[in-house]
């Protein structure tokens, strides 16, 4: 976990208030639920909640030490490691998602994964990019539950030249690190750094020098192969040699390539198989020189011209992997980069050779054709469209990229299960048209509430422009909803650029405020200042920094998703907060100091992190009294969460119960209503119902006597609320459970 450390400094009170608060934190309170059904096209997903990707690389390795090569992905748009044991047979495709080998894995990783096992010991290692475009290493190991894991070996990777220098691979690109020269040891081969147009050669003298566990490389050759990219035509030029000292005559420096070393033709040379930045298609080197001096003699500019080329609008990039376990290596094809295909983007080429490699296309949808993706960025909330009281799922992205832009769009998710066995079903990706609304719009982000109190909820939208779009329901409570013309630049509200709000009571005086997260990392809190029916949110009125929170992984951008709920019986709000690191932040001491600053209490809450651009948002899936979260992240998927029976939260602001009042309320259960009771005069004003998302409900009360009230709940489904009652401005929670 991290801390704000110089919180804890402020006092000796403050710092056992902080360590009592992790102390009373479960580490497995919220817990996946892979578990639920997910059906789309007629056919049920096998990995429906992993978080999808975008420009997934693959590594071919044995994560459970079972001697079987399983798929590890990094998600270089995520910046995540999604882990695939293998259950195939010979012949037979059968991964099965399993995250938990994912917390073994280092973080945070960048730009390009590369695992192969430099040492010899049967256990693959993880090659690495660090920012400023060095290679760093971690070695790995099998832990005590035979998962694989990884320990940092080295912090950068040094050639011997003239003087020690760190090798370097150029942001942009993909390397290749194998046994170039078939001596039992790993090499690298990458874009020279200076000119980005010839292919160096570093290699490995580790085992020649008599240290097999460790890195030596010798910087042999800046023209490896004898060729160079054009940066202007598909084809690469061949037949070219290297002069002062790395650079060919004439070239201009070209960034961003992706590199596959293999041995296509088994005639113990490698051969080259190669992406560009500028292009759909892959090209296939020929090697005609030796393992020792590599010499390009022909190319493939529409690889495989056996079967349909690669076509991935720009810059794929290729990776091996016994995909069926038949024992001979395919190709998986992907974009490395963005402004490329967000959906359909891994294309699997069937090895169908002997001698000679030959590759079939089989699929464009390997993997992710059997998850929730919804190209990049997924922003998904809970939300009963069609008023059959089961909690559907209406999903924002950031856009699928088609013809050279981004078209976002909302997609619905109708939950066709029961009560305690939700499922889903996917009903369309252009969910009430919202792509032709609002066409220019990109990453949409939608919030729910009842803000015209008419008894049904309204849809509220915000954008990469900042401003929210107000979208009246006029389906009527239980109905299917219904969505009138939208209103832009709704009340004229504009928090920052890419807004993600969330429509909840904050203050609970009985209206419903609004939360906007934004790309500067604060959060935006809007007190509603109008009524039930007409709601009025200004700017006189904003808190521009809601709890002093700014959340930063850069130095100018956090894109922070906010979600205020109740977490526990006390019916104390918490705070989560997606925002860019993929963490969620989790914030309390905020009832009764909304103007004040809230209490970090986990900045890597229950350690989940789900990729770049995490959201978070939640209800009550199955109507047990337990939230269930929805996570969402770059890669253009979600992942499902449950809260767990010992979740376990500090309370932290419980504020003061007036010693001269007494509160109780029964029978609790209840099917159809409760009597609130007090030792002093009730004001029927003072109460308000929420659920547990913090939607305030309308209360039907009687006055039985003076400190007697009757609150129906009959028109309330089953499940857990929250009754509100004020004194003297103190706010007092009481949990009431409807069971009929």
């Amino acid at each position: 976990m991290r801390y704000i450390y110089n919180v804890l400094r402020q006092s000796s009170t403050i710092l056992l208030l902080i360590f009592t608060t992790l102390s009373l934190f479960s580490q497995d309170s919220f817990k996946r639920l892979d578990s639920v059904r997910v059906f789309a096209n007629g056919q049920e997903l096998l990995y429906p909640w992993t978080g999808g990707f975008n420009n997934p690389q693959f590594s071919s390795v044995d994560i459970n030490n079972d001697n079987i090569k399983d798929l590890v992905v990094f998600d270089r748009s995520s910046q995540k490691v999604l882990t695939f044991t293998n259950n195939g047979s010979s012949g037979t495709i059968d991964y099965q998602y399993a995250p938990e080998f994912q917390h073994n894995f280092p973080t945070p990783l960048y730009k390009w994964v590369i695992l192969v096992d430099f040492n010899n010991d049967g256990i693959a290692d993880l090659f690495t990019n660090l920012p400023n475009n060095w290679i760093k290493v971690y070695k790995g190991r099998y832990d005590t539950a035979d998962q694989i894991a990884f320990d940092l070996f080295v912090s950068r990777v040094y050639y011997q030249g003239s003087s020690s220098q760190p090798i370097q691979v150029i942001s942009t690109d993909v390397p290749a690190i194998t046994d170039v020269d078939g001596d039992g040891d790993i090499d690298i081969l990458t874009f020279d750094w200076l000119n980005s147009v010839t292919v160096t050669y570093y290699e490995n003298i580790a085992l020649e020098s008599g240290f097999g566990d460790s890195l030596f490389f010798d910087d042999i050759d800046h023209c490896w192969g004898n060729f160079k990219e054009d940066g202007l035509t598909t084809a690469v030029t061949l037949n070219q040699t290297c002069k002062g000292g790395g650079k060919t005559s004439g070239t201009s420096a070209h960034s961003g390539s992706t590199l596959l070393a293999l041995d296509i033709d088994s005639d113990n040379d490698k051969d080259l198989i190669l992406g560009d930045v500028s292009y759909q298609n892959l090209i296939l080197l020929t090697n005609g020189g030796d393992s020792s001096s590599a010499h390009m003699i022909s190319q493939d500019t529409l690889f495989p011209k056996n079967s349909i080329a690669v076509d991935i609008d720009v810059f794929p990039a290729a990776f091996l992997a016994d995909v069926d376990n038949d024992g001979l290596e395919d190709i998986l094809a992907s974009p490395n980069g963005p402004f490329s295909s967000n959906t359909k983007n891994v294309w699997w080429y069937k090895n169908v050779g002997n001698d000679t490699a030959i590759f079939e296309v089989q699929t464009d949808s390997f993997l992710v054709g059997d998850m929730i993706d919804l190209g990049e960025g997924a922003n998904p909330v809970f939300f009963d469209h069609n008023g059959d009281s089961l909690l559907d799922i209406i999903v924002g992205n950031y856009g699928y990229y088609q013809g050279g832009n981004y078209h976002s769009r909302l997609a619905l998710y109708e939950n066709t299960g029961q009560f305690d066995t939700p499922e889903y079903t996917l009903v369309t990706k252009s969910y009430y048209n919202i792509s032709n609304l609002a066409p220019d719009a990109l990453s949409l982000y939608p919030a729910f509430g009842d803000l015209d109190g008419d008894g049904d909820q309204d849809m509220l939208i915000g954008s990469e422009d900042g401003t929210l779009t107000y979208y009246e329901n006029t389906g009527g409570g239980g109905n299917i909803a219904v969505f009138n013309t939208p209103i832009p630049n709704y009340q004229n509200i504009d928090p920052g650029k890419f807004s993600t709000p969330q429509i909840v009571d904050v203050n609970k005086d009985g209206l419903l405020d609004l939360l906007i997260g934004e790309r500067n990392g604060n959060i935006n809190y809007y007190p509603n200042t109008g009524s039930v029916n007409s709601p009025i949110f200004d700017d006189a009125n904003k808190v521009e920094t809601f709890g002093n929170i700014v959340i930063k992984s850069s130095l100018v951008t956090g894109y922070t998703v906010p979600f205020l709920t109740s977490l526990d019986t006390t019916g104390e709000y918490y705070l989560l907060v997606g925002a860019e690191d993929g963490y969620i932040h989790l914030y309390g001491n905020i009832d009764n100091n909304l103007n004040g600053t809230f209490t970090l209490i986990d900045s890597t809450y229950e350690d989940i992190r789900e990729g770049y651009r995490s959201t978070i948002s939640g209800g009550d899936l199955n109507s047990d009294g337990k939230l269930e979260f929805l996570i969402g992240s770059y890669g253009g998927g979600i992942s499902l969460y449950t809260t767990s029976d010992s979740i376990k939260l500090p309370a932290i602001s419980v504020p003061p119960i007036p010693s001269n009042t007494t509160l109780s309320i029964y029978p609790n259960p209840s099917k159809n209503a409760f009597i609130l009771s007090s030792n002093k005069q009730i004001n029927i004003s003072s109460i308000s119902l929420y659920d547990l998302l913090g939607q305030s409900l309308p209360v039907d009360a009687s006055i039985l006597s003076s400190n007697t009230i009757e609150i129906s709940t009959s028109e309330y489904s089953d499940g857990v609320y929250f009754l509100s009652c004020r004194d003297d401005a103190v706010s007092q929670s009481i949990k009431i459970i409807v069971q009929k």
